[in-house]
């Protein structure tokens, strides 16, 4: 009698597994697309990816966002299993323009510039009643340490504040109003010096006329005083001209 012994065995005689080739699952996390405004701060909220096989797998991302610069930007997500199968997924970020009130806004929030009062009035809030719009006063003291560097400003401070409000039909005013204006950069040449690292004159004198002028009501009123001036003439004061 003859005995016959049978095996099974695969396609490839061997106990091979399947091969893998399903790439891992990417999950963008947070909102995509998602947009901030220009100057804002940018947080990619990251992705995720899973795969069948591999369980969880490590993401890398390419792409950044200069949110100083107003436009549209890409996040690129990647994972690969250890079958070498590859998934990319995408973030679209745009970063919208602020608008000029905004951007100012922003500025004096973080100090760049002094944070100013914008109310209807020319005169504007003056709540110690020295001539000088409380929010300009607090500007010269924050930024001049010098007592004589904050007495000068102040004196121009207050011309210009008069320059606003003064009757520009009147003419006598209008140029007693200017002398005071005159006299009062006189003051601010005589007490920065250049030589010693102080301030520009020059330039001191204008930050208190942009800030006094600091809204549509009052730049229109101190470009009519200015054009009440047309065809007066005053030459610079001699002397200390300081009150």
């Amino acid at each position: 009698m003859h005995l016959f012994f049978l095996t099974a065995c695969d396609s490839d005689s061997s106990d091979k597994a399947a091969v893998d080739k399903t790439p891992p699952v990417i999950t963008v996390l947070g909102e995509n697309p998602t947009s901030l405004m220009e100057g804002g701060t940018y947080i990619d909220s990251g992705a995720t990816a899973f795969d069948e096989v591999d369980g969880i797998v490590t993401v890398s991302s390419t792409g950044t966002v200069n949110t100083v610069n107003v436009g549209d930007y890409v996040i690129t997500y990647m994972a690969t299993d250890s079958s070498g199968n590859t998934d990319t997924k995408t973030r679209n970020i745009s970063v919208l323009p602020l608008s000029d009130k905004a951007k100012i806004e922003a500025l004096e929030v973080i100090g760049t510039i002094p944070m100013l009062e914008r109310n209807a009035t020319l005169e504007g809030v003056d709540d110690n009643k020295n001539g000088v719009r409380d929010d300009i006063d607090h500007y010269i003291h924050k930024k001049y340490s010098k007592k004589d560097h904050v007495s000068a400003m102040t004196q121009m401070a207050i011309s210009m504040q008069q320059s606003l409000i003064v009757d520009i039909n009147d003419g006598i005013a209008v140029k007693k109003a200017n002398q005071k204006v005159v006299e009062a950069i006189n003051c601010i040449y005589s007490k920065f010096d250049r030589t010693a690292g102080d301030e520009q004159p020059a330039n001191a004198a204008k930050i208190i006329e942009s800030l006094t002028t600091n809204t549509k009501q009052r730049l229109l009123a101190y470009l009519a005083y200015n054009k009440a001036l047309d065809g007066t003439s005053w030459s610079t004061p001699e002397g200390n001209t300081c009150e």
